[in-house]
């Protein structure tokens, strides 16, 4: 079993957190302590889905993950073409 993958920034004054379950690329995320939503993380490609986010946020979240990609792909088995 691999841990979760743990993210938390500021943006906009808001507190997010995010945790990635590597093995299936599912991101659950916080702002300010409370539940936003789950989406997908694809590495290399985003969210599969945005929506209830607030989109400034998106490409501040995708800087933090996109440093976790080969540790992901790994996990999941993806082959970098």
């Amino acid at each position: 079993m691999h841990q979760p993958i743990r993210i938390r920034f500021t943006h906009n004054s808001d507190d997010w957190r995010v945790m990635c379950h590597a093995a299936s690329g599912r991101l659950d995320i916080w702002r300010n302590g409370s539940f936003v939503r789950s989406t997908t993380y694809v590495p290399r490609h985003g969210l599969r889905d945005q929506d209830g986010l607030v989109p400034t946020v998106v490409p501040a979240l995708l800087d933090r993950l996109m440093v976790h990609d080969a540790a992901i792909e790994v996990v999941q088995g993806i082959e970098r073409l």
